[in-house]
């Protein structure tokens, strides 16, 4: 079974209680697996600048465990997920702890606590801070799975890192289930760090089509959004091949599953999807136009064809969770992320 995460970074962010509560139970009666959040504590909307500047548009996103905290105890039947918090600003384990509150509530088991590295250099320079190399950041979010690691088999950390350290420090409060870890990325450290210490890659764009770098956001996008629709399966297998090579020397092999987020949603005959491919193609990606069915964050077809591809490749890559974000608008209508129609739709065959 693949589960179906909705991302609401940004309804959460602004919605009512009551707002919140329908939504949820909309989602729930859908067949949702889960809820998730990513961490921003703003995004430039402007795609063109060339660095932060006073009266810039923002997307608004939600603060995550504050935002999943209402939602589990709004509705405690659904999954809560982040993908993914930025565990760059604080130390690691107030950030688990965090997780392992809303786990002692709902049920650790409904519980993912995706660890990220940070990567928006407006953010650190609107904090004072001075944004790592992606190398340093790679190795100290390395450190903090292997103490999320420890804490959530063990319920106690003990550990000497490089870039921080824990001593004997208990896992309070201690929910009924381990939450699950969940990394993204697709870098060597990554997927080393993922085979090791995680239970989910969030498999996100593939080296080979470029490294992370730019000065704003808007250039970082640029390159994922370039790594993003040049990935095939293919690319996907050999990630995590990688990732499982490293969880074999340490004898978790077979536990590593993989997600994706699901950028565009192209459903019907080729005749019918093939302006919108052209258009993801040369409108948000500024590449040739090229034929998106093998890449792994689209889903392209009629239902049945859909379903087929992802049964695939859960065969393939251990894909497990489909991540929709509805809220975000990449700007080529009838190709939106649509968590509805999917649930409606594929969500039956699969």
């Amino acid at each position: 079974m693949i589960k179906t995460f909705v991302d609401l970074t940004r309804f959460v962010a602004k919605a009512t209680h009551t707002e919140l509560e329908a939504r949820l139970r909309q989602l729930e009666d859908l067949g949702v697996t889960g809820i998730s959040i990513w961490d921003h504590l703003f995004v430039a909307a402007t795609s063109q600048t060339d660095d932060w500047r006073d009266g810039e548009v923002y997307i608004h996103p939600a603060e995550p465990l504050t935002g999943l905290a209402l939602v589990a105890g709004i509705n405690p039947r659904l999954e809560v997920h982040t993908a993914v918090v930025n565990s760059e600003w604080i130390h690691p384990a107030l950030v688990l702890r965090q997780f392992a509150q809303i786990g002692a509530t709902i049920g650790g088991s409904r519980v993912t606590a995706g660890l990220g590295m940070g990567w928006n250099n407006e953010e650190f320079d609107a904090l004072g801070l001075t944004k790592p190399k992606f190398a340093d950041r790679s190795l100290r979010l390395r450190d903090a799975m292997r103490v999320a690691r420890q804490l959530y088999d063990t319920g106690c950390a003990d550990f000497e890192g490089d870039y921080f350290s824990v001593r004997r420090l208990p896992l309070i409060p201690t929910p009924d289930a381990s939450p699950r870890l969940l990394i993204a990325g697709a870098s060597e450290v990554v997927c080393e760090t993922a085979g090791k210490y995680a239970d989910v890659l969030n498999l996100y764009g593939h080296p080979k089509y470029g490294l992370q770098h730019g000065k704003t956001s808007a250039q970082l996008h640029s390159v994922d959004t370039y790594r993003r629709i040049n990935m095939k399966v293919e690319d996907a297998v050999e990630r995590m091949q990688l990732a499982e090579s490293y969880a074999q020397e340490v004898g978790r092999g077979g536990h590593l599953t993989a997600s994706v987020h699901v950028m565009y949603s192209l459903y019907g005959r080729s005749s019918e999807t093939d302006e919108l491919e052209r258009r993801i193609c040369r409108d948000y990606a500024h590449v040739d136009h090229q034929d998106l069915a093998d890449n792994p964050y689209i889903l392209k077809g009629e239902p049945r064809q859909i379903a087929d591809a992802l049964q695939e490749r859960q065969e393939r890559f251990q894909l497990s969770e489909l991540i929709f974000r509805p809220d975000d608008s990449l700007d080529v209508p009838g190709a939106e992320s649509d968590p509805i129609r999917f649930c409606e739709e594929v969500l039956p065959l699969l």
